[in-house]
């Protein structure tokens, strides 16, 4: 079931990945590929998260094929992985649910997106929303990856108390690096929440728990941070406070749209919802993001890029996932009403990939 459920989500989001490609000549996608061709060595490395550029020169190397059709297969890859993780953990969680059945919401949780039902007729599917998904950003897809496979691994390994492994601690540490040269957006707000995780655990006298965060997540997120900051503010600009400067009004009335699935969970589950850690976390976690996108912003060329966006999509995503694993406890009536709006978000996610695969994006963004 997990190589049926890899190949398949392979193919359908690797075939909109490279029809994004073909459609958009000028999109972020063909910038980064352009950075790809471009590098000859690591000296023609000009950006502090790589991994995608790196990753698509072996793999078009290997095969041989074009950086394009590269890109879309690694692009598509990226997600059959999370596919696949999202299932295993149902399954871990939930017995009562089949190999069948956790694979289709494995699938269905990547397709899931923002309900834009507010500007369906503009049309405008993307902008003004916090979304879960973009197809266009090829970094943000590596980034979800490893944000998914870290956040999983560290609920298993911290929040369920359990004695933590070298074999953990080695892979957090990896999974940590790669997420940070991949894109620093879900190091920036985990590193500080499972800082203050430590900080209870040490208070708990869980010495060990605080002292694996030290080793495993710490160490090599802020030794990373540390050199990207430099490698793009060396030379000029930083970080400022500037409240609603990237992200005006129109998002914050949007954004139950956004957080429908989420709220439901929250408020039909909530005794559950209460209990859960990793429920209570994902939504800090995205709560500090949200926090970040709309009250900070860089200084220079880049102060309207919105890059503190891709740590509130990726956050989003999470929350969707958690959101999803809580759905799947309840029973009756309330499993029913969580997965009807559930299947909305999925509804409107088959919308905006059918759009990002078939139409230039002026006709709907």
């Amino acid at each position: 079931m997990a190589g049926l459920l890899c190949a398949i989500t392979l193919a359908v989001f690797g075939y909109i990945f490279w029809k994004r490609i073909v459609l958009h000549a000028n999109s972020d996608l063909h910038i980064h590929i352009a950075h790809a061709r471009s590098m000859k060595s690591l000296m023609d490395i000009h950006s502090p998260h790589f991994l995608f550029q790196i990753a698509l020169i072996a793999l078009s190397k290997g095969l041989p094929i074009s950086f394009e059709l590269g890109a879309a297969i690694l692009l598509g890859l990226t997600y059959a992985v999370m596919a696949v993780a999202v299932a295993a953990e149902i399954q871990r969680q939930r017995s009562d649910v089949s190999p069948a059945w956790a694979a289709l919401y494995g699938f269905l949780c990547l397709l899931a997106t923002h309900i834009f039902i507010a500007t369906l007729f503009v049309p405008n599917f993307y902008y003004g929303y916090f979304g879960v998904t973009a197809y266009h950003n090829p970094t943000q897809q590596l980034n979800k990856m490893f944000a998914l496979l870290i956040w999983f691994t560290y609920c298993r390994a911290f929040l369920s108390e359990r004695s933590l492994t070298p074999h953990v601690i080695a892979t957090l540490m990896v999974l940590c690096l790669l997420s940070g040269i991949a894109k620093p957006s879900f190091l920036i707000v985990f590193l500080p929440l499972a800082g203050l995780v430590a900080v209870s655990d040490l208070l708990r006298g869980r010495i060990d728990l605080a002292l694996g965060y030290a080793t495993s997540i710490m160490l090599p997120s802020v030794l990373l941070l540390a050199w990207q900051y430099w490698m793009t503010y060396g030379s000029g600009g930083g970080l400022e406070v500037a409240p609603f400067v990237v992200v005006t009004s129109e998002y914050l009335y949007r954004l139950p749209l956004s957080l429908a699935f989420p709220l439901a969970a929250t408020i039909l589950m909530w005794r559950d919802a209460a209990r859960s850690r990793r429920f209570l976390l994902a939504w800090a976690a995205f709560v500090i993001s949200f926090l970040y996108v709309t009250l900070l912003a860089e200084t220079g060329p880049r102060r309207l890029q919105g890059n503190f966006g891709w740590s509130s999509q990726t956050f989003l995503f999470l929350l969707y996932v958690e959101s999803l694993l809580l759905a799947l406890a309840a029973t009756g009536r309330r499993r029913r009403v969580l997965l009807a709006v559930f299947a909305v978000h999925v509804t409107f996610g088959a919308i905006f990939a059918i759009a990002n695969a078939f139409y230039p994006a002026e006709l709907w963004a």
